[in-house]
């Protein structure tokens, strides 16, 4: 009955924490969707669907990643081999910085083209969304790694409260911004709520690994990317 329950206190919280991950990609459609004018509503969706699927390719990448971290940190944390641990963190953070800095600026920088290129000239309108989408993406990517790291120490609740908190700024600002600046509104609502999740679980992870993310060489792979 204990392991039972240990198994339900770990997994409910696990499950919450990927149900909001998934709503972060989605949420903001149904707000463009409900608080735009009604006669260009689903004109507008189509467009912030076009950006929003060419912003998710850093997230996919990151997903990918995340499926290899899982175990090894939850082994190495099991077994309480906190150096080890700490060693996958700083290898996961950099070698994400590594693949998503070059992808998210690449994507944001050639907004208008890729859009032009993977749909069509209608879409355009898309450009603008998607160059601001896609740092939201960034966050939401850096997110995912560090709240995975979070759960698989056997702290998932943390992760889903910290998931929660971002979620929930999401849904105040994406009215505010849509309703001022339309896509662009929902893009820069979306970006904002990631990036303080972001640095919520940095500096949990940060904090509770003695860990500085802030080295050296994290810096030099920003300003090049």
């Amino acid at each position: 009955f204990l392991k039972l329950k240990e198994v339900v206190n770990f997994a409910f919280p696990l499950f919450g924490f990927n149900l909001l991950l998934i709503s972060f990609t989605s949420f903001d459609l149904f707000f463009v969707k409900s608080l735009m004018p009604t006669i260009i509503a689903n004109k507008y969706a189509g467009y912030y669907v076009s950006a929003s699927t060419i912003s998710r390719i850093p997230y996919y990448v990151m997903t990918a990643l995340t499926v290899i971290l899982f175990p090894l940190v939850s082994y190495s944390s099991y077994k309480k081999l906190l150096s080890k641990t700490l060693n996958y963190i700083k290898k996961a953070f950099r070698y994400s910085l590594i693949v998503i800095i070059p992808l998210t600026c690449m994507i944001s920088s050639t907004s208008y083209e890729l859009i032009k290129l993977l749909y069509s000239n209608r879409y355009l309108p898309a450009s603008g969304a998607l160059s601001i989408l896609v740092i939201g993406i960034f966050f939401l990517s850096l997110l995912t790694l560090m709240t995975t790291i979070i759960s698989a120490s056997g702290k998932p609740s943390r992760s889903f409260f910290i998931v929660l908190i971002a979620f929930i700024f999401n849904i105040i600002l994406n009215p505010l911004f849509i309703k001022s600046f339309g896509l662009i509104g929902a893009a820069i609502a979306t970006s904002i709520s990631t990036s303080i999740g972001f640095f919520i679980s940095i500096i949990y992870v940060s904090y509770n690994y003695k860990w500085n993310p802030i080295s050296f060489d994290v810096i030099k792979l920003i300003i090049s990317g």
